[in-house]
Parts: C-alpha cells; sequence; structure tokens
C-alpha cells in the first residue's frame, strides 16, 4: 500500500460507519440494511467487527390482537350482605407485524348484593343450677 500510515508503519484501525436506510422490500418479503466501511484496517490494525448487514421481514400484512367475548358475571362470592362477582376474557391472537395491541383488561370485578346477612338477637340469662 502506500500513503503516509504505510510510510510511517503505523496500525490502521477499521472505522464503521452509521446503519444506512432499509432497502425496498424483496419478494422474499425482507429487506436490509449495511454499515459502511468507511475505513479498512491496514498494518496490523483492529479489523472490522461486528455485523455490517441486517435483515428483517417486510410487507406483512398488520395482525390486530383479538380478544374473546367476556364470560358471564360469575356467582357472587358471599352467600349474604355484599361481596364480589368477577368475569373474563381471554388473548385468542395476539398483535404482529405493527398491529392492533391487546387491551390490558382480561379480569373485571365488580359489587354483588345478597340478601341480608341474618342478625340474631340474644339476651344471656343468668346461670342455673347444676344438674344433679
Amino acid at each position: 500500500g502506500t500513503g503516509a500510515a504505510c510510510e510511517a508503519g503505523g496500525a490502521v484501525d477499521c472505522l464503521l460507519g452509521d446503519w444506512g436506510v432499509w432497502s425496498t422490500c424483496d419478494v422474499n418479503k425482507m429487506m436490509y440494511r449495511d454499515k459502511r466501511v468507511l475505513r479498512a484496517a491496514a498494518n496490523q490494525g483492529q479489523p472490522c467487527a461486528g455485523e455490517t448487514t441486517r435483515g428483517q421481514s417486510c410487507g406483512l400484512a398488520p395482525v390486530d390482537c383479538r380478544m374473546s367475548s367476556w364470560t358471564g358475571w360469575g356467582p357472587c362470592d358471599r352467600s349474604c350482605g355484599e361481596g364480589q362477582t368477577r368475569r373474563q376474557r381471554q388473548i385468542e391472537v395476539f398483535a404482529q407485524f405493527g398491529g392492533q395491541e391487546c387491551l390490558p383488561e382480561l379480569i373485571e370485578t365488580r359489587g354483588c348484593m345478597q340478601k341480608a346477612c341474618p342478625t340474631w338477637d340474644a339476651e344471656v340469662s343468668d346461670w342455673t343450677q347444676w344438674s344433679s
């Protein structure tokens, strides 16, 4: 080689640029981007390291999240007085390729009122005599 670095014998390390723009989507539904080598290694300098090309899928139709319908409300968790009831739903299809994300609510609870709990009116009497 020629140039000042070669004449001086100094090591020259590789220098990579930033990631370039993504290519257009190809027939295999892939797109790519590259890092350019701005300066090649010379005179036992550090060679280029790491990836210089990246690929990712593209052109795939977005898939929106799909959730099941809510179940019916379950039974009240108390047999009398104030309690809670719940219902739930499930994620049937997760979002992909930038589709609409799922809502976080999978369980709902609400209050429920049953018949009043019984109250006992009682009077305590004096002790009776021991039986024989």
